[in-house]
């Protein structure tokens, strides 16, 4: 590793302007296909989230020796556009058991200025897939709560560049391309809490990696979901996902978090 250092980049995202694009729905929707067990359906409870997500996000890339610098970068307060996010989840569920995936998808691109001594211009562009599928077992289950444990596997895909040319009497050159892809184990906690007829609490957790794919990876989330009728269920809550990767080549550490809001279909 060189002395290659491209300091922490954090994201202002001022400017939300979601683009669903039909391809990423339509892999969605293939996704439950697949996924969904081979048996009788009344014989399972079958559930489908679309979830919008307004993220924050951190950053930071150490590159590898192709991509060098001549001084510190740690812009701050870089206005962000987000060019595209999709989130996706859904249970299967028999008995005390589930079959459970996650998608989500971000396309980031952001561009601002740098201050200081080494005043210029920086853009960073983040393409991002993380999916997940896992087996949950019941720990305790009645009629108002749940709690559950689950295992599973996390694919993640990351492909992080940054540019950055400075001016003033210092200057700076920053041209950093990071691409990432590698599968992990998972475990994590999911439940439950009925407030009242149509209203719940509803968190899960999972940790990965372990030094196989990431260092470490944390996902997070909290929200409350109300029922308006037997099929649809609205969700409002908060996300928070952390990664940290290294390797030969590059490391990336990244916070991505922010409110999430969508819609469930059970069928």
């Amino acid at each position: 590793m060189s002395d290659s250092n491209i300091g922490c980049t954090h994201f202002d995202l001022r400017k939300f302007r979601p683009n669903f694009r039909p391809p990423i729905l339509a892999f969605a929707i293939a996704s439950t296909a697949i996924i969904a067990p081979a048996a009788e359906a009344e014989e399972w409870q079958k559930s489908v989230t679309m979830y919008g997500l307004i993220p924050w996000l951190d950053i930071g890339v150490v590159a590898d020796s192709g991509h060098s610098t001549t001084t510190s970068v740690d812009p701050g307060d870089i206005i962000d556009a987000l060019d595209f996010t999709l989130m996706t989840a859904g249970e299967f569920r028999k008995g005390n058991t589930s079959l459970l995936f996650d998608l989500i998808y971000t396309d980031l691109g952001s561009g601002g200025t740098l201050t200081g001594p080494t005043a210029g211009s920086i853009s960073v562009d983040t393409k991002m897939v993380i999916a997940a599928a896992a087996v949950g077992r019941d720990i305790f289950h009645d009629d108002s709560q749940m709690a559950q444990v689950f295992g599973g596997i996390r694919y993640v895909s990351m492909d992080t560049s940054i540019s950055a040319l400075g001016g003033g009497p210092v200057g700076a050159g920053v041209d950093a391309d990071i691409k990432k892809d590698y599968f992990e184990p998972l475990i994590g906690i999911r439940g439950s809490k009925k407030i009242n007829d149509r209203m719940s609490l509803v968190g899960n957790g999972n940790i990965g990696g372990f030094g196989v794919g990431s260092e470490l990876t944390l996902d997070v989330y909290g929200g409350l979901q109300y029922a308006f009728s037997e099929r649809w269920v609205g969700n409002l809550g908060f996300r928070y996902i952390s990664i940290d990767y290294s390797a030969s080549n590059g490391d990336i550490d990244m916070d991505m978090y922010g409110p999430v809001f969508g819609m469930t279909m059970k069928f």
